[in-house]
């Protein structure tokens, strides 16, 4: 078909106009841009309409992107989205995401419709590799459509590249031990209306990570939680007997403080 002389080519779709299969998806790839103007109009009434990809789920896509882009940067899969979206909510984007506790660290539900969405729409890809499905950027994520959202990403661009600074030094596993630091430090000074200790938000971790396979060890949490107070993305108090490994650094950067609730 799309090697015929017609003058032009149909692209037939659904009200919803996802374009995910057959000839439909063969368009998107082909004419994203198409696609990105698809999306932003209404279907009943043929005239712009508020975007089906808010700004904040865009710019969660625009520091995967910037990731990626990076030529040794750990490979993303759901595990670690889940994280960097905490981590992103955390800081201010507007997910409109709830977290609680999972097996994983925080975990917020809706997130793998948020997921769904930025898939169906093109702008993530998710692929086998090895054990992990990575997430990477999808083909109508262009310089076309982050036009669309040049305004969000300028005025988050503060936060979009600490979040990138952050997670360019994490794997999957240090992306949980991080968030699920993060998470139980915030509860644990709203519980004791105070500053936890770091041995407390350490007893707190281990706890809620018995069951683990393999287990956290005590000197990766207890790095995780010196180092995420040192950039003041947690309120504590020092321990002098935090068990330390000076070789279990977790390297994430400089960054405005952003303290637990």
């Amino acid at each position: 078909m799309f090697e015929s002389r017609a003058q032009a080519w149909v692209n037939t779709v659904n009200c919803v106009g996802v374009m995910g299969k057959g000839i439909a998806l063969e368009f998107r790839k082909r004419f994203p841009d198409m696609f990105l103007a698809r999306i932003q109009q209404d279907p009943f009434t043929n005239t712009t309409a508020p975007l089906r990809v808010k700004p904040g789920w865009f710019a969660l896509v625009e520091i995967l992107a910037r990731i990626v882009r990076e030529p040794y940067h750990p490979p993303l899969g759901r595990v670690s989205l889940q994280k960097l979206a905490y981590f992103a909510s955390v800081l201010g984007l507007p997910l409109e995401l709830q977290f609680v506790r999972g097996s994983y660290g925080p975990y917020a539900r809706s997130l793998t419709r948020v997921i769904a969405s930025l898939s169906n729409n093109g702008l993530i890809e998710e692929r086998p590799l090895g054990r992990l499905i990575a997430i990477t950027p999808g083909p109508t994520f262009t310089e076309a459509s982050r036009k669309v959202y040049q305004g969000a990403l300028r005025e988050w661009e503060p936060v979009i590249q600490r979040l990138v600074d952050l997670f360019m030094r994490m794997d999957t596993r240090a992306a949980e031990v991080a968030a699920t630091v993060h998470y139980a430090a915030s509860e644990l000074k709203a519980k004791l209306d105070r500053p936890p200790t770091e041995v407390e938000v350490l007893k707190e971790v281990m706890a809620w990570k018995a069951r683990r396979k393999p287990p956290f060890r005590e000197s990766e949490v207890a790095s995780a939680i010196r180092n995420l107070a040192a950039l003041r993305l947690i309120d504590v108090r020092p321990s002098p007997t935090l068990p330390l490994d000076p070789l279990e650094a977790l390297e994430v950067g400089d960054g405005p403080e952003v303290c637990g609730n």
